[in-house]
């Protein structure tokens, strides 16, 4: 149970620094259009669940400045008195101070032995000189002066005395230093001065955020402005309304569907010209959230082979179109409890610690660029664990459901339904609450796309919304375009159907999942039906004519062997995916007697294959290897020659036909080369091996044999 900087069974345990800032997506979003000059409002902003749902934004790995940091980069440190010595007052030079009583100095940025203060982290630092009584000489013209040197040169100085001082004076300076810049405290004197205690210290720095006021955009990843709203809009299924100049509503699609008043347009519309289209309903319907390489999330993956909070269904159509994909921005925590270790790093027991890792199967810090989650509000927990110095009997949760213990009616950032710690799996899902309804009435058997024209009154389309419902001989469309003259109240209008259909529902008890099917109404029947669609988002299994989750036996995913488990697997996979192309010739190539000044591909026979190869393209003649899944490869060269002279020939391996560090040479009438490199490729990049001969025109060259391999790495 390791803290950043400390272990939360431990005293003193993680710290205030050791943490990142939160802020609440409505927030978020708020301030994202306000900067814009947008005021932001809607029912999507008010609905409850959006009071507890929060974005974790990561820039870098780990705590929001450097994790290596034991405490914020603050000191005290003085001298009990000191006798300075004369110097000319046409010195340009200053005399540096030592001070060799350290009061505290937690980060160890000041050196006792040096005088000088390292700055570990670019930033405002504010630094105080602080002494008592300074003695003048007391013969007249002496002076003396403090200076702050940044890197051995003054970038500040005090006031110049001529005589005794009074006590408690503060010389404070504020300096903006990068990492490594070093500052101390000099003087210069004309005659011999003393002076009591003098104390030197940093009363400011940017390494902590204990006490700060932190600066979101410290947090905020490289993520552009449209991509996040557009994947907020995408993942929860909403619309941007202008009302205004500066005003824009969002709401969910559904909800403002609903939120329209009913228009009965069927005295203004030609009905006797309507074309009628099916609306394309794809086959396969799959949902799930970013990918984010988590300890917890790889676990997941690994033991259920499919994403946690994933669902995936195709509705029994007589003719489908293209599936219908979506992945959202946000990462989300699969539910964790920490185990606690001994020394030898051997599980002692599980305890009842909702805490997420943010760490990968090899201990290291993840960034995520954002991470979405509910604040669970203050669990007391039966273990207890230290922060801040301080036993805690209470733990903040962190969690992808909106309180804990979970019921059914508590809201979840899963698409489907996932077993909790608590036993139990709620069905407020991210496809319930806003997908379910929607969908059910876009892909109904009475869906339609419907073209026609008409004459509309000014005074009705003036008090016409894009959500209203429009009724025309008693059936009911929601708009898809139109266009509208306003001098000829002409009006062209692309309509889709929007039945009222039954909408499939889910229900659990324990770990049992159930589902309430639709039946046929007046208004059709929607194809999100029957259990071919329920158990793609019950995520279940049968047993015993059962339905079971199919995570009922595993609900704690960060158990003890997570790391070796893990390992073993990737080694499996790296067996069985050995991804290896081998291309050779076995005879001689047709010899050649002139000098080349360009690379000549050399040309392969035969090849073999080991392993999952989808990924490498290749061909024989011309011999090159075509990148299609961009990664790290290596290459290993083998040519043998064979000549009539003992001219000089040069062989490497190319990347779109320039030459890599993969190269070799020579020069004797009989020979063998050998070479390797590895190399970072792109999709579509082409990798050659060829050769530059050299005859002298007298001379015949042939290639013997030759291998030229491709390992993924």
């Amino acid at each position: 149970m390791k803290g950043v900087n400390g272990n939360i069974r431990d005293p003193r345990g993680i710290e205030v620094d050791d943490l990142r800032p939160s802020i609440r997506l409505r927030a978020m979003l708020t301030n994202v259009f306000a900067s814009a000059g947008y005021t932001l409002s809607g029912s999507f902003l008010t609905r409850p669940e959006m009071d507890k749902l929060y974005v974790l934004p990561m820039q870098t790995a780990g705590p929001l400045y450097d994790p290596t940091y034991v405490a914020t980069g603050r000191f005290e440190s003085n001298i009990g008195s000191m006798s300075y010595n004369a110097g000319s007052i046409f010195t340009l030079s200053y005399k540096a101070m030592v001070f060799p009583v350290i009061v505290t100095n937690p980060s160890g940025n000041y050196s006792n032995s040096t005088g000088k203060y390292t700055a570990n982290r670019a930033g405002n630092y504010t630094f105080e000189l602080v002494y008592d009584v300074i003695t003048a000489p007391g013969t007249p013209l002496q002076a003396f002066t403090w200076v702050y040197m940044l890197n051995g040169r003054k970038v500040s100085q005090s006031q110049t005395y001529s005589s005794t001082t009074l006590p408690s004076n503060v010389y404070r300076a504020n300096f903006t230093m990068k990492t490594g810049d070093t500052l101390q405290i000099g003087y210069q004197v004309t005659g011999n001065w003393t002076s009591g205690q003098v104390t030197f210290r940093c009363s400011v720095a940017p390494q902590g955020i204990n006490g700060n006021i932190i600066d979101m955009a410290d947090a905020m990843p490289k993520v552009q402005i449209k991509d996040f709203v557009n994947g907020v809009l995408k993942m929860f299924n909403c619309v941007l309304v202008p009302t205004g100049a500066n005003t824009i509503e969002i709401h969910n699609l559904n909800d403002w569907y609903l939120a329209g008043a009913m228009k009965n347009w069927s005295p203004f519309m030609d009905i006797t010209d309507i074309e009628h289209d099916k609306l394309p309903i794809p086959k396969t319907i799959a949902m799930k959230h970013k990918e984010n390489g988590m300890l917890a999330s790889d676990y997941y993956r690994m033991i259920n082979t499919r994403d946690y909070g994933s669902v995936e269904f195709s509705p029994l159509i007589d003719y489908p179109t293209d599936n219908f994909d979506l992945e959202s921005i946000f990462c989300v925590i699969v539910p964790q409890q920490m185990d606690e270790v001994n020394a030898n790093g051997q599980k002692v027991r599980t305890t009842d610690l909702q805490i997420p890792v943010f760490m990968d199967q090899d201990s290291n810090s993840l960034q995520l660029d954002l991470t979405l989650f509910y604040y669970g509000g203050k669990y007391t927990v039966n273990n207890q664990y230290w922060f801040d110095n301080t036993l805690q009997t209470q733990l903040p949760l962190m969690t992808s459901y909106s309180a804990f213990p979970t019921t059914n009616a508590t809201y979840s950032l899963a698409f489907g339904l996932e077993t909790t710690i608590s036993g139990d799996a709620p069905t407020k899902t991210l496809w319930d609450t806003y997908w379910a309804e929607y969908l059910s009435r876009m892909y109904s058997t009475q869906s339609r796309l419907v073209k026609m024209n008409g004459i509309i009154p000014v005074g009705e389309w003036l008090n016409f919304k894009l959500n209203d419902t429009i009724a025309i001989s008693g059936n009911y469309y929601k708009v898809q375009s139109l266009k509208y003259d306003m001098l000829t109240e002409r009006a062209s209008l692309e309509l889709i159907t929007f039945p009222d259909v039954e909408i499939m529902r889910f229900s659990t008890t324990g770990q049992k999942p159930d589902f309430t099917n639709v039946t046929v109404n007046a208004n059709g029947q929607t194809y999100i039906r029957d259990y071919v669609v329920a158990n793609g988002i019950m995520n279940a299994y049968t047993y015993g004519g059962q339905d079971y989750l199919d995570t009922n036996q595993d609900i704690i995913f960060n158990k003890n062997n997570v790391f070796t488990l893990m390992q073993e697997v990737n080694n499996i996979q790296a067996i069985l995916q050995f991804n290896q192309v081998t291309m050779y010739r076995d005879s001689l190539s047709g010899p050649l007697a002139t000098d080349s000044t360009t690379w000549q591909n050399i040309p392969m026979e035969h090849s073999e294959t080991i392993g999952y190869v989808d990924n490498i393209t290749y061909s024989l003649s011309p011999s090159k290897y075509v990148c299609t899944d961009g990664g790290q490869y290596k290459f290993t060269a083998m040519i043998e020659l064979e000549q009539s002279g003992n001219k000089h020939s040069t062989f490497a391996i190319l990347v779109n036909g320039v030459q890599t560090t993969g190269f070799a040479a020579i020069a004797v009438d009989y020979g063998t080369v050998n070479f390797d490199t590895i190399l970072d490729l792109g999709p579509t990049d082409e990798v050659t091996l060829a050769w530059k001969p050299r005859t002298g025109g007298m001379h015949t060259i042939y290639v013997t044999l030759a291998n030229f391999l491709i390992l993924k790495k």
